[in-house]
């Protein structure tokens, strides 16, 4: 009897274990949006929001695909088409079709063992590649876990499945004195998980043009005659905010830092005198670490 029932369980253990071995998280693709910051390293040392988002399908070369797009705004506005990504869940590979170009490259293969070798494409450069290191896991927001990939490069430097590159989700160039890093992926507007070697300690609620941040602050920011730029702001708490200008290459052309009382408050900003176009502001809080962005026409 002792000898039938060991026969009868274990094959269910192994079963089991094998199951979870096996078990693969793809990316998400309804309502997700991953938020990464780029930034200039060299002065005038500036950063930025970058974000992406799927939105429909495509079929490329008989075979559908996944459109996403970006916004350097806000989470909004996503009207940048980057390229088209597909799933292979079978074989946990995720291929991608960079706008402008007809054959897909791997940009994730998370079948990979240690030791293995990855190449990395893109259009037009030479390829490169990282060995994988090791596998662990890491905790994401909701208490579960998911498989991390680390690598000996510094770029790639790591993978979480499901979630992406530390880095980057979506390789592109950004030259020498630029560095990218992602910040944190959410689904139907909650946190999945926030990258702990991001710029930042926080998962921020990038907002549309003019919206409040969270429920306690509420900012509106109108370009008046004169280059004068009146903020209305109403805050629950004494607050320390930065008032962040960028030109439309991501270059920081203004800032200024002002305390402001709890309350309702209107501070009125006399800015050089700039060119026309059209510039990006950013309002950053300090204390409460919250962030509102949109943007501003000087004709």
């Amino acid at each position: 009897m002792k000898k039938f029932c060991l026969f009868v369980v274990l094959p269910f253990f192994i079963e089991l274990d094998s199951s979870i071995a096996q078990s693969y998280t793809p990316f998400p693709i309804n309502n997700a949006i991953w938020c990464q910051y780029e930034m200039v390293t060299m002065p005038p040392f500036s950063k930025w929001p970058y974000f992406l988002k799927f939105k429909g399908d495509t079929i490329i070369n008989s075979t559908n695909y996944n459109k996403l797009y970006s916004s350097w705004l806000d989470t909004v506005n996503f009207n940048g088409y980057v390229g088209g990504l597909r799933q292979d869940y079978a074989n946990k590979k995720t291929y991608f079709i960079y706008n402008g170009e007809t054959e897909e490259n791997i940009i994730y293969d998370f079948a990979l063992q240690e030791g293995d070798t990855f190449y990395i494409h893109y259009p037009n450069e030479q390829p490169w590649f990282d060995i994988l290191i090791n596998k662990d896991s890491v905790e994401i927001v909701d208490g579960t876990y998911r498989k991390r990939f680390n690598f000996n490069d510094s770029y790639m430097n790591t993978w979480v499945e499901g979630i992406g590159c530390m880095r980057t989700f979506i390789y592109r160039p950004i030259g020498l004195e630029g560095d990218v890093r992602f910040n944190c992926l959410t689904e139907n507007t909650n946190v999945i998980y926030h990258n702990p070697g991001s710029f930042f300690n926080q998962c921020f609620n990038f907002v549309g043009i003019n919206e409040a941040p969270q429920n306690e602050y509420t900012f509106k920011v109108s370009l008046q005659a004169n280059n004068i730029i009146n903020i209305t702001c109403h805050q629950n708490k004494n607050e320390n905010i930065d008032f962040t200008m960028y030109d439309m290459f991501g270059k920081q052309v203004y800032k200024v830092n002002r305390n402001l009382l709890a309350g309702s408050n209107t501070l009125s900003l006399n800015i050089p005198n700039f060119s026309a176009g059209i510039y990006l502001y950013k309002i950053e809080t300090h204390l409460s670490v919250s962030f509102c962005t949109g943007k501003l026409i000087i004709k």
